[in-house]
């Protein structure tokens, strides 16, 4: 079950500072729901220090950086993901221990997890808002539309942006766009 954003909801934008902070699933972090639905996830997690990443049997993840001087994450058997400047994104299994090393100070992240062979997910850094899922503002900002500012109001950096959103894209505008998940291919 889908909760927290639906489409045909009024509320297009959301606050990060709205959002409810929970502990992360081992303990050892901190994160806010996006959205959620059966074999999916979109959240904000804030990595304050050096520490193991929950463990997701059988996801897909995808994590980008949206604010901080950088993180490493080491996933066993494989290269280190190496995250250095806002909108770095990198796919991993959820299953798999990996564990996050700082570079220098806390970092704020997009977390998008999906079930592994039943949806997919797609995540990429963009200049344009697309038509579904979900936009978080990394630069720039997103004006409502004339006569739509109840509906669709004005979002900034580090803002949620449930989409469709009509609004007016300010030149500079740099958004991490996680799409909506779908059936994975077989």
């Amino acid at each position: 079950m889908e909760r927290l954003v639906r489409r045909g909801d009024a509320v297009s934008v959301l606050r990060r500072a709205d959002l409810a902070v929970t502990p992360w699933k081992n303990g050892l972090g901190r994160k806010a729901d996006i959205a959620e639905g059966d074999g999916w996830f979109v959240g904000v997690a804030w990595l304050d220090r050096d520490a193991a990443f929950s463990h997701f049997p059988g996801t897909d993840r995808t994590c980008v950086l949206l604010e901080g001087a950088g993180f490493t994450l080491e996933v066993d058997g494989s290269a280190p993901l190496v995250y250095r400047d806002p909108g770095t994104a990198h796919a991993f299994a959820g299953d798999v221990p990996t564990r996050c090393v700082l570079a220098a100070g806390p970092c704020v992240v997009l977390n998008v997890m999906t079930r592994r062979g039943e949806l997919e997910h797609r995540v990429e850094v963009t200049r344009t808002l697309p038509r579904d899922g979900w936009a978080v503002v990394l630069r720039g900002a997103v004006r409502a539309a004339a006569g739509d500012e109840g509906l669709s109001p004005d979002a900034g950096p580090g803002d949620v942006i449930t989409l469709p959103h009509q609004g007016i894209a300010s030149p500079d505008l740099l958004v991490v766009a996680a799409r909506a998940p779908v059936r994975a291919r077989v």
